[in-house]
Order: structure tokens, then C-alpha cells, then sequence
């Protein structure tokens, strides 16, 4: 549950500044794969449901996100919905 609230300190400083309410919470990794009580109980937290990633390697496609932003070539998310 520590770790839960963590993120949602994370969450409420970093992201919620950039996000509207209408932006999906999405959880990938093991952990979360493993167990839904973890996406449960994450939801609990953070007070917004939590979807569980279908997709792998969502940590490198973050990496690249910040690249691309750091690049000044993808100035908002809403550039990635026009990604191939």
C-alpha cells in the first residue's frame, strides 16, 4: 500500500498538472501483469481506475516519449495519436 501512495504523491505533483481528468491511468510491468489485486489496490489510492497494459515495453516507449518531447519533435500526447 506504501508503494501505492508513493506513486500517487508522484502522480498528484508531477502528472496531474499535465492531464486532465479524461487521460487513462494505464499499468504495465510484472507486478501488475501478476496480480490485479495490485491494480486494485493502486486504483484505491490514486481515486481513478487504473487500466492493466496489454502492450510490453511500455517503459522504452516512455523513454522514447521523453526523447522525442526533450527534441522538441512531439510538443504534446496528443502528437503521438498521429504516430504510426
Amino acid at each position: 500500500e506504501a508503494a501505492c501512495e508513493r506513486l500517487e504523491a508522484i502522480i498528484a505533483r508531477l502528472l496531474a498538472p499535465h492531464a486532465s481528468p479524461a487521460h487513462e491511468i494505464v499499468a504495465s510491468g510484472g507486478a501488475m501483469s501478476a496480480s490485479r489485486y495490485w491494480v486494485q489496490l493502486m486504483a484505491n489510492v490514486i481515486g481513478r481506475r487504473v487500466h492493466l497494459s496489454r502492450s510490453e515495453e511500455l517503459t522504452s516507449r516512455g523513454a522514447a516519449i521523453l526523447a522525442l518531447r526533450g527534441l522538441s519533435l512531439w510538443k504534446t500526447l496528443a502528437d503521438g495519436e498521429q504516430a504510426p
